[in-house]
């Protein structure tokens, strides 16, 4: 008998920040208005989940399990076990892939990125959604973590402006209409 898999989600909000630890013992910081889903036997037979947002990932090594990250924009992150951030959202025309610590392998649906370079720490792989074409480039992956770090009040001017989505508002209510993320 075959029985339904309900998906499970973490919706962070506008201005929030979230961390959640998976089943499979992955750790995930997720930055404001992100959205991360999984099915419920995430772990045990996969571990394919999908990110519409930021997240930041430090995933648990099981050689049996690949650990695939899909974007709504159809970027696929596989790893077995690494430390890396993945900022896709899906309004913005690029999606970024930075590797902290380990390696992984970036692909999307219509083009999988040479198979033998496998992307190194401090690299950063760029997507452009709408040409998809990719460019690769060494960075400081903490200049891409550092959102982890920030508290609300710390969003300086490199930061960009992000539109809230919209709310049933209460009579007298106020609503900020925008929040701040990085870029």
């Amino acid at each position: 008998s075959t029985s339904a898999v309900a998906m499970q989600t973490i919706e962070t909000p506008l201005g929030a920040k979230s961390h959640v630890t998976l089943p499979d013992g992955t750790r995930v910081w997720l930055n404001s208005g992100s959205c991360l889903a999984y099915h419920s036997n995430f772990g045990q037979s996969n571990r394919q989940l999908s990110l519409d947002g930021e997240g930041y990932f430090d995933v648990a090594r099981d050689l049996q399990h690949p650990f695939v990250l899909r974007t709504p924009t159809g970027t696929l992150v596989r790893v077995l076990g690494t430390k890396f951030n993945l900022k896709a959202y899906s309004e913005d025309r690029e999606s970024k892939v930075t590797l902290v610590e380990g390696s992984l392998a970036v692909y999307t649906d219509t083009l999988q990125l040479d198979p033998s370079t496998v992307m190194t720490p401090n690299e950063q792989v760029v997507i452009d959604q709408r040409t998809h074409t990719w460019k690769s480039h060494r960075v400081d992956a903490t200049n891409y973590t550092a959102w982890m770090q920030l508290k609300p009040e710390d969003v300086t001017s490199g930061s960009v402006a992000r539109k809230a989505k919209s709310t049933p508002l209460l009579p007298n209510m106020q609503v900020p209409t925008s929040t701040m993320r990085n870029i």
